[in-house]
This record gives C-alpha cells, structure tokens and sequence, in this order.
C-alpha cells in the first residue's frame, strides 16, 4: 500500500507512535473501569500520566508558540488528573504504596512545570511523609532534594517568589545533608550527590548576609568534588557561583580569579557559548573595578567568538556598556567640585544615567551605589533638592526598584523607602497624569513586595488603592507625551524624568548629537593627507578606523595604503583600543603604511573618474584592460582636455611607460605637458593628430626620449626656431617626425637655428 496514509481513528491523521499509546491506553482504562477493575484501571492511569509529561514535550513542530504552549499546559494537567484519579483509588484500597508514590512525584513534576509550585510543595510533602514510613533512605533523599529544588527555584521568580523561599530550601538542603551523613560511603553515586548538595548549599547560604562564608566553604568542596570525578560542567557552575559569591563579599580581585578559572575550564573544553557568558561577567567584573583596559581586552575576545547575529548583539552590548560608564566616568572627573544647580544637575543627571545602564545590565549592586550618589548629589543643599524635584524623584524610583529585586532589605525598610517616594510625589508632581504614573509604578512594586512577604491585609489595601487609581486614570484626559507613561528607567522617558534646563549636550538624546570626526594623516605621493573619519557609533575601535581609512583614502586620493598602526605623536595606538576612549575629538592620527595596494590600471581610471566626477569611457577601459609591458596605446580613444587631469593620475598609478601614444585626440599643449609629469622615463612618444603648438617644444621635458611623432600638428614655422631648444634636452633622440605641421612655404634659418642643428648631430 505504497503512498498510503495511516489512519488511526477519523479525525486522526499523522499521529505519532506515543499519542497512540496514550490514546490506546486511555481506552483501556475507562474499559478496565467498566469491567469493575478500579485498582488496575488506577495504576494504567499512574503510568498514562507519566506518558502525558513526556508528550506535553513533544508538540507538533507547525504548531506556532503559543499553539505549543497551548498544548504543553493540556497534556500536564491531563497528567495530573490521571495521577489524581490512580491516587485516590489507590490510597482509598490502602494498596501498596509504590504506586501511590509514583503518582505523587507525577504530580509534583507536573505541578513543578506548570510553575504550580504550592501544589508542587504539597504533593512532595505528601511524598516524604509517606516516604519516611519506607525507611528507603536514598528515596526519601531525592524526595527531599527536589522540594528544596523547588523552593530554590520559586525564589528566583519575579512574580512568584515569596520571601522564605530560601530560607526553606536551605533547611531541606540541610535535611538532604544529615541523610548523605548517614549513608555508606560507597553507596553508588555518593560523591556525585555529595558534590551536587555542597554545590546547591553553597548556592542557597550565599543568599543570606550571614551565610557566605558558608556558602564559600561549600562551594570550594564542591570545585574539589567535581574536580575529582572530572565533571567539567559541575566545575564549571561552581566556579561560577565562588565568582559570585565573591562579588556579593566586594572582593573582585578574588571574583576575577574565579571567573578566570571557569573561562579556562570552558576554553579546555571548547565550548564557545559559555566563553561568551563567561567573558560578557568578567567584563561586568572588571568594570566594577575599574580596569578599563582589562574590559576592553576581554571585549575584543568576545568580538572574535561571534558567529551568529545574537552573539554579535552580546558582544556589541558588552562594549557598549563599557564605553559607557568609561564616558560617564570621565565626565564626572571633568566636573568642578562646586555645589551650584547647574553642576548638582549634570553631576545627579550623569548618576542616574550611570544607573540606568547598570540597571540594564543587571549590575543591580553597582546601580543601586549610584542612585544613592545622586540623591546625596542632591540633597547636599535644600535649595537645590527643591529646583530638582522630578530628578530626585526619578533617582528614587530607581533606587527602590534596584533594593526590590536585591532582596537584601526588610519589608519594613522597603515599605519606608516606597512610602517616602509617594509622599515626594505628591509634593511636587501638580499635573494629574503625572503624577498618577509615578504612583502606579510604587502601588505596583508595593503589591509586588507585600506578596513576596506575604503580608496579605496590606496587599489587599494596596490592591484597592491600585483599582482606585487606574479608574482615576481612565477619567483623566491625557495632555502629555506619550514618553511620560513610559517606565522610568527607559531610554524614552529619561528627559521626561529630569529636568531639562541645563542638560549638557552629552546627555542630548542620540539623533541630536554631531557625529565625532577625527583626522587620519595618510602619505601620499610624498606629502602627509589627511582623511577625515566619521565615527558613527561609539563601540568603534581603532582596527575598525584603519580600514576607514584605508578605504577613503582610495575614494579621495587614488591609493589605498597598506596601514600597518595608527599613532598620537609617535604612540602606536592597538587596534582593539575603543575609538572614543582612545582619543578625543579634534586629535590628529598619523597612518604609518607598509607600501600601497595594488590596482589595476582600469580600477585606477574608474577611481580617478569618480573622484573628479567625469564619464568614464569605454575606449579607455579597453586600452588599460590590455595594457601590458610598458606600452600604452591610446590613438583615437576619444580623449581631450577635460580628461587630461585623469589620465595624469592614470599615468602616475600604473607602472613606468617607455612607449606612450596619445595620438587622435584633442589635446593642448598644456595637457600634455600636464600628463608627461607623471612620465619621466618615457622613450616613445606619439602626439600627433593633435592641436598642440610650436610652444610645446622646449616644455617637453623627457630626457630619455628616442622618438618623437609631432606631426597633423599646427605648430607653424616658428617650431623650427624652437627645435634646437628641445635637442638640448632630448640628448637621446634617434628620430623626430614633423609632417604637416603648418611650417609654410619658407622659414628663415639664422646662422644660430643652423649651428645648433649642426652641434645637435641628429637625424630630423
């Protein structure tokens, strides 16, 4: 049946071997309930769960995303029910309990998936009490390892997390300890769960203060630990999380050492993904503190890992980032020490700007650090916190999200900083939908807090003030920018949220600014050119300006020089070096060059047609397509004075002529003159059947000329006196010829015109 379709049921087409299990199983289940067989009809429903999970990951590659998710959240809580159902009926006939725990760990991983995580807790608590009545140690471990997984896991959601949420996972990880404590060293696979749980407990007591150097401790047994059973990925992670831990204590040269040793575990093991993670933190580390120069190194290794358009978009962000602040940093050096609105502005303004870039980052520490240096900025004089209100309050804002989401604070510290922002919003912010957006971002975080602390008569007074001011909002006409409702610390909203009267022009946003330039001498036929450069994104660095100029330097000049580095008075400049933190505006570059690339003679005449914006022509492009040994033959190529400027340059560009015929063409004495520069060495040259004079004569300065065709020339008698002049400089002359050249019927020979022929001894 070659081509046919397989049905298994009308409407099914296509189906894959596991939903026809299932489908099959399912049929035999509700038969199995019919039939009156409760217990087994249960126990197929345990084991159809465990085939839903797998297929809730399996969903049809035409489905679109949210079709996929569609489909992952109906096969989970399919599993569910069926573990509910097997689970009932089981416990209710007090059979035996595998059973029964099987559907409890179906259930807890389908909960866990759902991010169900209550239910999730429940059922596993459920699990380790019927567990602990086993007596079956290492079951009863896994049980506990993954509730305290699950903790672990619901705290690191925003929207999710509640405030013990560590705090249980730390005591079920604790748990999973005293039970590791107990088993026999050489149960099968002890050193690996004894490095996992030193792993996870390192983890989790670095969440808390008074927990790191504990968390330190495990980890290093957990570096050791995996070191030894040569878990390079184990390592890896542990590394990772000292680097962390590190960090959080303020020793960086410690975190540096530690994330050095994870990028050299992953550059041993190739794996280039997780060099990109690694160099973007050690970048973020270095940053921190303060080693401009190891950033910039580090950005330059990321630049050449890049092979897909998203690595790219990391490794320009990490070089932004770090032009950034580097910039920030600088201004704020630059700034007089004086307390004045004008420098207390630009001083709070470049903190908040350095904070919002952090923040974008997820550099929270170091964020929160600069929006308390710009309230103090500010607060430093009363008359001043009073001139910049919306600043202040915008720095404020920053400041209590970034204290949020470090966890770091009590509730009641986070409720006084969250209280103080609505009591400054309603002090200063007079128009209503301003006001009424700044207080929906605190109502909001508020909510956010109270249900992570779980104070739930707070919540559900903030949640009536939230209702209360979104219906407010409804019914107020909206007069301002739409940049005004944007969140605070996005790009869009940043002037709204400062005051703007003296805002310097490096604050100005991006499409206001003049680009940079800077200036590049390049050695061009013996003199120093310069090529001006625009730089048109600051994460442009020295390498990238090489080729700049390499490439104006042949739409400008007709050369394109080999550069071999750029220099400052003699100081080489590194081709990583980023160009706006190399260099200021104004300052001028020297190329020093290897020799000049070479072009064709056709590249060389379509160059110099552009640059002097003439047509090029298709007589020419031929004659130089097959030029070769010396010899160029341009008769009749259609050629005149406008063009003499051309292939002046053609003729300095390509290599040396000894034959040159520029016959046919509509040449002055002056173009030749012109074109003849850039060929001193010439031996043959043929200018005739063009309209030069006898005033070209003495002008042809090449020494080395054996013949010379002057004639269908309009050169007159009068070339005949200017002859002699031109013998004494072409001393190596074998033949001249002047045929039709208007000499007339008779020209005067004086006794002088004769005696210089006579001592010239040449042939005419």
């Amino acid at each position: 049946m070659r081509g046919t379709k397989v049905t298994y049921a009308i409407g099914y087409t296509n189906v894959s071997a596991l939903q026809h299990e299932i489908r099959n199983m399912r049929l035999k289940i509700k038969r199995l309930k019919v039939e009156g067989n409760e217990i087994s009809s249960a126990r197929l429903a345990i084991k159809c769960a465990e085939l839903l999970i797998e297929y809730a990951d399996q969903p049809d590659s035409d489905l679109n995303e949210e079709q996929q998710e569609e489909h992952r959240e109906e096969n989970l809580n399919k599993a569910i029910r069926h573990c509910k159902t097997g689970y009932n009926i089981l416990s209710e006939c007090n059979k035996p309990y595998q059973d029964t725990i099987k559907a409890l760990e179906l259930m807890t991983d389908a909960y866990r998936r759902l991010k169900n995580y209550d239910e999730a807790i429940e059922c596993n608590k459920t699990l380790i009490h019927r567990l602990r009545d086993m007596k079956d140690d290492l079951e009863l471990r896994n049980a506990i390892r993954t509730l305290g997984d699950i903790y672990f896991e619901r705290g690191h959601e925003p929207d999710l997390a509640k405030y013990n949420d560590f705090e249980n996972a730390r005591v079920y990880y604790l748990q999973e300890r005293d039970i590791l404590d107990q088993l026999d060293p050489d149960t099968e696979g002890f050193i690996t769960m004894k490095v996992s749980l030193d792993f996870n407990l390192g983890v989790i007591e670095a969440k808390f203060v008074e927990g790191l150097e504990r968390g330190e401790k495990y980890l290093a047994n957990a570096i050791r630990g995996a070191h030894q059973l040569g878990d390079y990925e184990q390592e890896r992670k542990a590394w990772w999380e000292l680097g962390n831990v590190c960090k959080k204590n303020g020793d960086l040269e410690r975190a540096i050492r530690c994330q050095q040793k994870e990028l050299q575990l992953v550059e041993k093991h190739n794996n280039t993904d997780e060099k990109i993670l690694c160099l973007i933190e050690i970048i973020k580390t270095y940053l921190e503190y303060g080693d401009f120069d190891e950033c910039l190194k580090s950005c330059d290794q990321l630049s050449h890992l890049v092979d897909s358009e998203d690595d790219e978009n990391e490794a320009t962000s990490s070089t932004k980032l770090v032009v950034a602040i580097k910039s920030i940093k600088d201004q704020l050096d630059e700034l007089p020490g004086v307390i004045d609105l004008s420098t207390v502005n630009v001083r709070a303004n470049l903190y908040f700007k350095k904070a919002r870039i952090e923040f974008e980052h997820f550099m929270y520490k170091v964020a929160l650090a600069s929006t308390e240096k710009g309230i103090q900025c500010i607060d430093q004089d009363p008359s001043i916190k009073k001139q910049l209100p919306r600043l202040r309050i915008a720095l404020m804002q920053l400041q209590a999200e970034l204290a949020w989401r470090l966890r770091e604070m009590s509730v009641d510290q986070l409720i006084h900083i969250n209280n103080g922002i609505v009591s400054e919003i309603w002090h200063y912010f007079t128009d209503t939908s301003q006001r009424l957006h700044q207080l929906q971002i605190v109502y909001e975080r508020m909510m956010h807090i109270l249900y992570y602390f779980e104070r739930k008569d707070e919540y559900q007074r903030w949640s009536g003030l939230l209702e209360e001011l979104k219906a407010r909002q409804e019914n107020t006409v909206d007069e301002e920018d739409e940049s005004a409702h944007m969140d605070y610390w996005s790009a869009v909203s940043y002037d709204y949220a400062v005051d703007t009267n003296t805002i310097p022009g490096f604050m100005l946003p991006e499409g206001s600014k003049s680009l940079m330039e800077v200036t590049v001498m390049v050695p061009v036929d013996g003199e120093n050119k310069g090529v001006i450069v625009p730089i048109d994104n600051d994460i442009r660095s020295i390498g990238w300006l090489i080729g700049k100029v390499t490439e104006l330097a042949w739409e400008q000049y007709g050369v394109e020089p080999c550069v071999n580095h750029l220099q400052v008075e003699s100081s080489p400049l590194s081709p990583h070096e980023i160009i706006v933190l190399a260099i200021s505006q104004g300052t001028v570059m020297e190329a020093v060059i290897d020799g000049y690339k070479k072009k064709t003679p056709v590249e060389i005449y379509q160059n110099a047609c552009t640059r002097l914006g003439l047509p090029v022509l298709s007589t020419v492009e031929n004659v130089l397509r097959d030029y070769h040994g010396g010899v160029l033959k341009l008769s009749g190529a259609g050629l005149s004075s406008r063009d003499a400027t051309v292939m002046t340059q053609v003729l300095k560009r390509i290599p040396p002529l000894n034959t040159l015929d520029l016959s046919a063409n509509l040449f002055y004495d002056q173009d030749v003159i012109e074109m003849l520069t850039s060929t001193p060495g010439i031996q043959h040259l043929d200018l005739k059947s063009n309209r030069l004079t006898h005033n070209i004569i003495p002008l042809l300065d090449c020494p080395s000329l054996l013949s010379l065709d002057l004639s269908f020339n309009p050169l007159g008698p009068e070339a005949l006196a200017k002859l002699p002049l031109g013998l004494e400089i072409w001393t190596s002359i074998k033949k001249i010829r002047l045929i039709y050249c208007d000499f007339g019927g008779y020209f005067r020979i004086t006794d002088e015109i004769q005696a210089s022929y006579d001592n010239a001894g040449k042939l005419l």
